[in-house]
């Protein structure tokens, strides 16, 4: 059973059984390898990324099964229990390093975190062995039935309880995508078709998936690229280019719209481990996603699929000055989005195996090769769970709700402006401690200037600065900030 391929869809029991989410954690670690000076992954013999599944318990099970049942729902809640304990620790962890650490140690301490979270995962073949060795005091056991290579019910395994010789259906589990089924009716005025979890229903012709009416509020779409599915609601933080779209009307776009390699992500150019084509060839799917990852060229744009902390290259959480959206992806042409935030998307869209992650020797830091790259970029999509989309993202698509324009902005003509600037304004008393947030840009960006921003409490506050606390050729602009809707 290929582990890649039972990659998603979290796990829970319905509303009206005690609440238990198992997903459990597990690792099936290969043989150890001697530490290399590069620290570069070697090929061979590669550990599985442990997979997630989930357990739907069914609506009727008798009385005479109900301990049966009870003990499958707290094998798989340990196991739950430990999953989130372990990405917790892993968080915490790398957290409390970074407080401490020395400068040149945030790969190490990444790496270690990169590590822990792909390890935090299910493994169903286990929780089989778990589930088939339950016995209670009478003898009566647990059964599992795994369809994942079934021409029917593809994707599932039936587990059943048998008491005294009398079997019952304890529930259903559902391994990678299996449970995933179209929203009847659908949702009018989107171009995509919108799925949410599944439950089987058994008639006379046999066993069919059809929408669980408790989970139709968590909705997903399917990516062609990938052939995986999403949330259909993912999140974009803003960046200032972002919020004068938006403010003007206009679509979100990408720093780069031409797809030609130009010479800063070229081997021949700037970029001795970049890609080996010409300056003005054409690049593939995947070389022009590596350059985005690797920040040679930026052609997508960058969205967030997970609730979970993201953390940067120096271990801090990803907080955008300008705030946040929500993308509706069922709004967007979902041939020009592409999934790299999971082991499965990666492998089915780049070719990239996560389990390089799990059997490296090191954190790979400094590459030299285009391979290299490739293993660091691997490591930064897997940490930062990114959802990239092509070129444009139509700004109908983008849901948020203004705040006012709470930030002000200085444009400058030289790079190092934004910097003095901030430092001069930081020995103003009376306007500096009326700041909230600052970010000071080492690249051209609207008006092909160089921005100083400056985050305030209120809108009122913001008008204040720009009217009071400035020299007489500073040219301050303010700026809505958003936030995301409730979705």
């Amino acid at each position: 059973m290929n582990a890649l391929a039972r990659d998603r869809v979290r796990l829970y029991a319905p509303p009206w059984l005690p609440t238990v989410q198992a997903v459990p954690t597990a690792n099936r670690t290969g043989r150890r390898r001697p530490m290399r000076p590069s620290a570069w992954p070697e090929r061979g013999p590669m550990p599985a990324v442990p997979d997630k599944y989930v357990f739907l318990p069914s609506r009727e099970v008798p009385t005479t099964h109900q301990p049966l049942l009870e003990q499958a729902l707290k094998i798989l809640a340990d196991d739950r229990q430990a999953q989130r304990t372990a990405e917790t620790g892993a968080i915490n962890r790398m957290t409390t390093r970074f407080s401490t650490a020395r400068r040149g140690d945030a790969h190490a301490i990444l790496f270690d975190y990169e590590k822990a979270h792909l390890n935090a995962r299910g493994d169903w073949d286990k929780a089989i062995i778990k589930l088939r060795q339950t016995r209670d005091p009478q003898g009566n056991g647990i059964h599992v039935t795994d369809f994942w290579d079934a021409k029917n019910n593809r994707g599932t395994a039936q587990i059943e309880g048998q008491v005294k010789g009398s079997m019952a259906k304890l529930g259903t589990v559902f391994l990678g995508d299996a449970r995933m089924t179209d929203l009847r009716p659908q949702p009018t005025g989107l171009v995509n078709k919108v799925y949410v979890l599944g439950r089987f229903i058994y008639d006379r012709a046999g066993p069919k998936l059809e929408a669980d009416p408790n989970h139709t509020k968590m909705q997903f779409v399917r990516l062609p690229n990938s052939d995986t599915y999403v949330r259909r609601y993912v999140t974009r933080g803003l960046n200032h280019n972002d919020c004068v779209n938006l403010r003007n009307g206009r679509d979100l776009t990408a720093p780069v719209l031409d797809q030609t390699a130009q010479r800063r992500e070229i081997a021949s150019g700037g970029q001795a481990s970049g890609h080996d084509v010409s300056a003005g060839g054409a690049l593939s799917e995947a070389q022009q996603i590596l350059s985005h990852t690797r920040g040679w060229q930026k052609r997508y744009i960058s969205t967030g699929v997970s609730s979970r902390p993201v953390f940067s290259t120096r271990g801090t959480q990803f907080m955008s000055l300008f705030g946040a959206a929500v993308i509706d992806l069922a709004k967007l042409d979902l041939s020009a989005v592409f999934d790299i935030h999971s082991p499965v998307a990666v492998q089915n869209l780049l070719k990239w195996d996560a389990t390089s992650v799990l059997s490296a020797p090191g954190p790979g830091d400094g590459a030299t090769t285009l391979k290299q790259e490739e293993f660091l970029a691997l490591r930064d999509v897997l940490r930062t769970r990114e959802l990239l989309i092509k070129g444009r993202v139509d700004q109908r698509a983008v849901l948020r709700v203004g705040e006012g324009q709470r930030i002000l902005g200085l444009g400058l003509d030289y790079k190092d402006g934004p910097k003095q600037q901030l430092a001069a304004i930081k020995k103003w008393p009376g306007g500096w401690s009326k700041v909230r947030q600052t970010d000071d840009t080492n690249y051209k960006g609207y008006l092909d200037q160089f921005w100083l921003f400056l985050l305030f409490d209120n809108e009122t506050t913001a008008r204040w600065f720009k009217d009071n606390v400035r020299g007489p050729w500073q040219k301050w602009q303010l700026f809505e900030r958003y936030s995301m809707p409730a979705i």
